[in-house]
């Protein structure tokens, strides 16, 4: 499978966004993130975080970003997680 096909399936899970280091791991060295970048296929909405370009901007993709800007050492919760949880409340 190519780099570019396995990012894609892996940030359709991810509402469309992918941790520059899981990037990494599927092949793709930091030259041709930065190419992506610089050509316009993805977005950089911070430096361990890349982004479908032109994906839907939603509030589970923004807890997503948060989790992958720590290079996936953590977790959405408390306020976050109940509104995602879709709990009475929380929005």
């Amino acid at each position: 499978m190519d780099i570019d096909r396995a990012m894609r399936r892996l940030a359709a899970t991810q509402h469309g966004s992918l941790g520059w280091r899981q990037a990494r791991e599927l092949g793709a060295d930091g030259r041709c993130l930065r190419r992506r970048v610089q050509r316009g296929d993805r977005e950089r909405p911070s430096p361990l975080v890349l982004r479908r370009a032109g994906a839907p901007r939603t509030f589970r993709q923004r807890c997503a970003e948060g989790v992958l800007d720590v290079s996936g050492r953590a977790v959405a919760s408390h306020l976050t997680a109940a509104a995602l949880l879709g709990l009475p409340g929380f929005r």
